[in-house]
């Protein structure tokens, strides 16, 4: 028996009732889980499952008692959290009962709770016999996991850990004794420093412990997938239209991970920001969230991960923090983690800002707007965090591109302190940095990884290298679903054609694990029994748009669920589903990835964003295929339930890419009934507007709602436009109403205060209109025919006009500053280009273009490639694609 200070345990229980009743129920959670075996639907009410299991057993209120219970209950928590539902039920219950067995001779031989128990709950002595007995037995239990027994021990202690803490928070008053008992002088922290220990607990909980979104079966963590990523800055420079970076320079590489260990480490006070950028599924949040995970483990730090679309930008920034760790999320936190005790004792603060362009928009404000505000306030924050003192903090905000961008603009985070998630491709070896780290293929890595936890051969399959398929492998999120999906191994030419496939496919197999046959044993998460694939579809459809009319895909309420309900006209399919299932969107939700949003608020939120964006495209193309009789009936109300459909979302890149997707998939027939449909709702808007006044309570709130129902039209018609042209067929959007100021003010609209609102005006038809300074400026022009077009003025920087019509038209004083012409008709057209700055010229035919003097010196070609006297091209084309960037003319004799 050890000497060292604690106290005994006490095993008064009735050994032949009471104890085989709780090893019992033990079992049943090793065969079948918390949801089953006790009822309950996740970490919390499992928990208060397993107390109200553990009530049956007639105790006393001895601290040595309550110290059993708390053992037998948290053991019981970590080992389902890690417990695979892939093999034999009654093989997991035998290999549950035999290591409690040896679980009740190790109270006898170590009875005994050290007086640090409650802060580092793996020093309790009985907890190392019984994890080691049922990691000896782990292919019992984790048939697929592939772990060494090292790294399932490590596994198993933080779960251990924080279980604890989450069984001892369910019920204070229950394990009083214990505390008090334990509470020696110095032994234990303040209940602050215990809060910090449990939310640390968590951290660690959340990226080694919780199954990925589809492997709640198998429980593999986010730890077992995750492969650190190279980060890019760019050297400070007047950039592309003042982007603050040197385009004529390559990126720097970094090794991301290191690159931010290092900065945290340092102890420079003045430095404290850094931003993450990435696209959607780059790997951005994970990277916060392993950093995370590291800087729980050092005492010298206390991390804070924040995700921002939880955070409310209406008040103070520091309070909406504290009110969400301490009012709105399940978080061990009763003291506020920014409050004053935090700031002035205790190690440095590291705040991890994960999502900002998640942040809630109010009123469905611009993407850039709320950047701003956010900067703003956060330099506010850190200035009061620092003090006059000049307190270390850390800061990392993370976002998608157009977010990214601008706060790099509002935020002092410059060159080297702004970094983008190079994604897993090998990276062009004329890039700055490690040669090998550069040149280094992470698909091969991550291919292992996930082939290791999943039982599978860890030789990465040819789809993983494929060329056709880089788009998919570039990034973590799509090279997962692609696994997922099962297109990593069949059918990737699929998966490569239209991205929409691979969460049809994902979505499919969630209802027929949840609702239909199934394989093998069947699994049910829910109560409910009956509803059709078509039915769950459009059900998970009506919690992507009300998530989308809050402002974000991810987050949806129960009250805007009974919103779009009315909108999908999903009501009837809710009522019949509640009948079998009952009145919780939770019993819906149980079977995709989603999860519970706020402890105080009712409703759920998408596991990743991206399958937010994906419902909500599908949404929005329902509607859009419903809405085409209503058009051609009766346009007014038709404008009227496409302005109610639109509500308060706001239409991002990575929604129209999917909604392209969708296009793609619909019958042709479809396709050009929704095209035609639109291009009249579109022409009746420019006429008269949507009746957006009538629902608004100001003039503001009325004109954003307009302006976010015309830019979703156009959307849906571009979208109709791309897959019919896919398809083969001849395509023009004959728009009525263009003429004079009209586009220019309806481009203005529907730009969504970014440079995505104007990617929409492919194929549409401009020809022999006449514009003074328009600005299309990052516009999808391709395939426009602009025959005759007049503009001066203008700018078309950043724009594609790939297969664009420009035959006679006149451009004088236009900015063509990176513009693409890819096989572009400008034949017998006047061309005065202020600026060409990086424009990409392939293939472009010029036969009979006249160029300004300025544009031609810009140029640089021979005077050979000119008719006689003059500055008009001879017949020929224009390409400007190779190493050097030079024009060059080849006539047209020579192809």
């Amino acid at each position: 028996m050890t000497t060292q200070p604690g106290i005994v345990l006490q095993l008064d229980i009735d050994l032949k009732v009471d104890w085989p009743t709780f090893v019992n129920k033990l079992a049943e959670v090793a065969a079948q889980g918390f949801v089953t075996a006790l009822g309950g639907d996740g970490v919390s009410s499992g928990v208060s499952a397993l107390l109200g299991a553990a009530g049956a057993i007639k105790t006393d209120l001895s601290p040595g008692r309550r110290g059993w219970e708390l053992f037998c209950l948290s053991f019981a928590w970590a080992f389902d959290s890690l417990r695979a539902d892939l093999g034999d039920p009654q093989v997991a219950k035998d290999a549950a009962k035999k290591a409690l067995a040896v679980a009740r001779q190790a109270v006898e031989k170590n009875a005994f709770i050290p007086t640090g128990f409650l802060r580092q709950p793996t020093t309790l002595p009985i907890y190392a016999v019984v994890r080691d007995a049922f990691v000896s037995q782990r292919a019992s239990f984790r048939p697929h996991g592939g772990e060494e027994a090292a790294v399932l021990k490590a596994r198993l202690d933080s779960a251990f850990t924080r279980a604890v803490f989450e069984v001892w928070s369910k019920d204070t008053g229950r394990f009083a004794p214990l505390e008090t008992a334990l509470k020696a002088p110095g032994a234990s922290a303040n209940a602050f420093e215990r809060e910090w220990d449990a939310y640390r607990q968590r951290l660690i909980w959340e990226f080694t412990i919780k199954p990925v979104f589809g492997q709640e079966e198998t429980k593999v963590s986010l730890s077992q997938l995750y492969v650190p990523l190279r980060g890019l800055w760019w050297d400070k420079g007047h950039g592309p239209r003042g982007q603050g970076m040197d385009p004529d320079k390559p990126p720097h590489v970094v090794r991301l991970d290191e690159m931010l260990d290092q900065w945290i480490a340092s102890g420079d006070a003045d430095d404290w920001l850094r931003l993450i950028g990435g696209g959607p599924g780059s790997g951005k949040s994970t990277t916060l969230k392993a950093l995370a995970r590291r800087l729980a483990n050092r005492p010298n730090f206390r991390p804070l991960y924040i995700p921002l679309q939880h955070i409310d930008l209406g008040g103070d920034l520091r309070e909406a923090i504290n009110h969400h760790f301490t009012d709105t999320t399940d978080c061990p936190f009763r003291h506020p983690p920014l409050g004053r005790e935090a700031i002035e004792t205790g190690p440095p603060l590291v705040l991890l800002f994960d999502g900002l362009d998640e942040l809630a928009r109010p009123h469905g404000g611009g993407e850039t707007d709320v950047t701003v505000q956010f900067s703003t306030k956060l330099q506010a924050l850190a200035t009061a965090l620092r003090g006059d003192q000049g307190r270390i903090l850390r800061v990392v905000v993370s976002g998608r591109p157009v977010a990214f961008q601008t706060a790099r603009r509002h935020l002092p985070a410059g060159a080297n302190k702004s970094y983008e998630v190079a994604g897993l491709l090998p990276l062009p070896d004329d890039w700055q940095g490690d040669t090998a780290l550069i040149a280094t293929d992470l698909r091969p890595v991550w291919w292992e990884q996930y082939a290791v936890v999943n039982g599978l051969d860890r030789q990465p399959p040819p789809a993983m290298t494929e060329q056709g398929l880089m788009e998919l492998t570039a990034e973590p999120l799509l090279c997962y679903l692609l696994a997922l999906s099962g297109y990593v191994t069949g059918n990737w030419q699929e998966a490569a054609d239209n991205h929409n496939r691979i969460y049809e496919k994902l979505i499919e197999e969630v209802w027929r694990r949840g609702w239909g046959d199934g394989s093998g044993r069947v699994r049910r998460q829910g109560p409910g029994r009956e509803l059709t694939h078509d039915d769950f579809v459009r059900l998970m459809e009506t919690i992507a748009l009300a998530a989308w009319h809050g402002g974000d895909t991810r987050v949806a309420t129960e009250e805007r669920f009974d919103a779009a309900m009315k909108i999908l006209r999903t009501t009837a399919i809710w009522q019949a589903f509640k009948k079998i299932n009952g009145p919780d969107v939770g019993n819906l939700a149980l079977n995709f990835y989603l999860k519970s949003h706020e402890a105080d608020r009712r409703g759920y939120e998408f596991t990743h964003k991206s399958f937010g964006d994906y419902l909500t495209a599908r949404a929005i193309s329902r509607i859009a295929g419903e809405l085409v009789r209503q058009i051609d009936w009766r346009i007014e109300t038709a404008a009227a339930e496409w302005l109610t459909a639109c509500g308060d979302g706001v239409l991002t890149f990575e929604i129209l890419k999917f909604l392209r997707g969708e296009a793609r998939l619909a019958a042709i027939g479809n396709c050009v009934a929704i095209k035609d449909a639109f291009v009249r709702l579109a022409s009746h808007a420019l006429a008269d507007g949507f009746p957006a006044h009538q629902a608004a309570t100001t003039w503001r709130g009325a004109e954003q709602r307009q302006n976010r129902a015309e830019a979703l039209c156009w959307a849906v018609m571009n979208a109709s436009a791309w897959a019919l042209h896919g398809g083969g067929a001849p395509v023009t959007l004959q728009v009525s109403g263009l003429e004079g100021d009209t586009f220019a003010a309806m481009t203005a609209r529907v730009s969504g205060g970014g440079p995505f609102g104007q990617r929409r005006f492919a194929f549409l038809s401009l020809e022999g209109l006449k514009f003074q300074m328009l600005n299309l400026g990052f516009a999808d022009l391709s395939f426009a025919v602009m025959t005759g077009v007049g503009l001066s003025g203008s700018s078309f920087a950043f724009a594609d006009m790939t297969g664009a019509i420009l035959t006679s038209a006149s451009f004088v004083n236009v900015d063509f500053y990176a513009v693409t012409l890819r096989q572009t008709d400008l034949r017998g057209a006047y061309l005065d280009a202020s600026d060409l700055g990086h424009s990409v010229w392939i293939d472009v035919a010029v036969s009979g273009l006249t160029l300004s003097e300025r544009t031609a010196a810009a140029m640089a070609l021979p005077d050979d490639v000119f008719e006689p006297g003059t500055l008009r091209f001879l017949p020929g084309r224009v390409s400007n694609d190779n190493s050097d960037g030079k024009f060059i003319f080849t006539p047209e004799d020579e192809g």
